[in-house]
């Protein structure tokens, strides 16, 4: 069987939708065993196991995506003579995922969440790293709405559609843009100078995203927050906490032109992460490079129209049921944490050095058009004892955000997307000496969406082996109508009969309404028609 695809035209926008390949969040576990080098002394107790992951390359292969990245892990730990020491290390890893209907055009959005970060002692300088990443992956494939014509001889076969249309979200990503910055974060300390930089997180937060035009004003700041140690005169050591904001602002463009977008999500990358104390020891040197872009979701109509003619009667079309991908708002905001983690120390705390946290909103419920995201606050603190010791404190808080998504209609498939991340965190101990108070202030953008199933037609098999042919002033027409829909009304805007209509589908004659089961019509020309009505007579 031959094929030809004919140039089909669509009105107003587009004729091609996305569908929802994979939604999902695979796991993955990275393991290391190190020895710490020469330069670090012997460790005598850990203090903090963290790690950052990021995605550095995607990639297709048949139905499958493939994700390369690397995680940064730090393990601040009190050394045999009563210092915070630091080791880094940088370890790659990769995540296969089988994804159908996969293909160049597909938009892959994914990200890495630590879910856990954890270092045991296999002796004073054997260190073993066991990290558990979340990635949170979904992917979107653009299908094309006009059907493949398929005929058993003449190739020039054309073909009259109409009437098959769909709202559909149009997806689009901006042009990245990459940018390198650089800052000296000062100690304000002027009788020590920083010996070590024991932590270092960038978080990026964006505080505008708007479109006009084809063009996306993102703007925001990077949040920087690190731990130094720090060396007086005297050699004594103290550990500080440094902040400092960096602001940014791009304009980013979209390569297919204006739309209205409904919908827009950030997305920033953070790579080539380098820090050290500078050459007088008063400031943390730190330089990194950014790349920026969006995802941008607008609402349009989809429509199959061609205006050629099918000579041949016998049209067999071919169905698929596809999960087409709608939005429904991208939601951004602020929200307080606060809690209270409880542990046990005999010594008095005399100061909370650094508090470091994460958030997780992996669950939601909808009432109405209320949505509401739930999980916890994951907090790691270090505190300094009267005695000089140092001692580690975490422990979870529960975390809730509620959002209105603006529809009442309740999804079965809702789909949310969330980041979030601390602004800023507040430790104190209680005047019993038994309890961590957190208080936080937080930011957290999600993509809210819904699956939609939609059953269209892909393919039209056309065979020419058949005795009524239509010249093309009858040309057939193909009408999909609505479950319910009356017969007697789709036969009035025709200006045909309902028994002609009945008779020319097989339908039988008491058929009122149009089932479920009937996607698709012919309508019968006037002189089908006339032919019709003289068979009835």
């Amino acid at each position: 069987m031959n094929e030809h695809r004919m140039e089909l035209g669509t009105k107003p926008q587009k004729d091609t939708f996305y569908i929802l390949s994979y939604d999902g969040a695979p796991t993955n576990e990275v393991n290391g065993e190190f020895t710490l080098p020469d330069y670090l002394p012997d460790t005598r107790r850990l203090l903090r196991c963290a790690a950052t992951a990021q995605i550095t390359g995607k990639f297709t292969d048949g139905e499958k995506g493939e994700f390369e990245g690397e995680v940064r892990a730090s393990v601040v730990y009190m050394a045999e003579d009563g210092s915070a020491q630091v080791f880094e290390t940088t370890l790659p890893f990769s995540q296969s995922i089988s994804i159908p209907k996969i293909n160049q055009s597909s938009v892959i959005t994914v990200h890495c969440i630590t879910e856990s970060a954890q270092c045991r002692l296999s002796g004073p300088r054997k260190l073993h790293l066991r990290i558990r990443l979340r990635l949170p992956c979904r992917v979107l494939s653009e299908v094309n709405a006009r059907p493949s014509i398929h005929t058993d001889g003449n190739t020039e076969l054309p073909v009259c559609m109409q009437n098959q249309r769909i709202s559909v979200t149009h997806i689009a990503m901006t042009e990245p843009i990459i940018r390198a910055y650089a800052e000296d974060i000062p100690s304000g300390e002027n009788d020590a100078s920083i010996r070590a930089i024991l932590s270092m997180q960038i978080t990026p937060h964006v505080t505008e995203c708007r479109a006009s035009g084809d063009e996306v004003l993102c703007t925001g700041e990077f949040l920087i927050s690190s731990l130094c140690a720090l060396t007086d005169a005297d050699g004594n050591e103290t550990c500080k906490p440094l902040r400092a904001r960096i602001p940014f602002s791009e304009h980013l463009s979209f390569p297919e032109g204006a739309m209205t977008y409904s919908s827009l999500n950030p997305d920033i990358t953070l790579r080539d992460i380098r820090y050290a104390p500078s050459d007088d020891g008063t400031a943390c040197s730190l330089d990194f490079a950014t790349e920026i872009s969006a995802l941008g979701m607008a609402e349009c109509e989809c429509e199959t129209v061609c205006d050629a003619f099918l000579p041949m009667y016998d049209v067999k079309p071919e169905y698929t049921r596809q999960s087409i991908y709608r939005s429904i708002k991208a939601a951004t905001g602020n929200f307080a944490v606060s809690g209270t983690l409880t542990f046990d120390n005999d010594e008095r705390i005399t100061q909370i050095l650094d508090a470091y946290c994460k958030i997780k909103l992996d669950s939601h419920t909808q009432s109405g058009s209320k949505l509401t995201l739930s999980g916890n606050m994951e907090v790691n603190a270090i505190a300094l004892c009267e005695g000089g010791r140092y001692l580690p404190i975490s422990g979870a808080v529960a975390v809730t955000w509620d959002t209105d998504i603006g529809v009442k209609d309740t999804f079965d498939t809702l789909i949310c997307h969330t980041e979030a991340y601390p602004l800023s965190i507040v430790c104190r101990v209680d005047e019993a000496n038994r309890a961590l108070i957190c208080e936080a202030e937080c930011a957290v953008q999600t993509s809210i969406g819904y699956v939609q199933p939609h059953t269209h037609i892909t393919e039209l098999n056309v065979s020419e082996n058949q005795a009524n042919v239509r010249s093309e002033e009858h040309p057939l027409l193909l009408y999909y109508p609505s479950e319910n829909e009356s017969i007697w009304d789709i036969a009035k805007a025709y200006r045909v009969t309902p028994e002609a209509l009945r008779l020319i589908n097989d339908l039988s004659p008491d058929t009122m309404v149009v089932s479920k089961d009937c996607r698709m019509l012919f309508i019968p020309s006037k002189a089908e028609a006339m032919h019709t009505e003289d068979t009835l007579v």
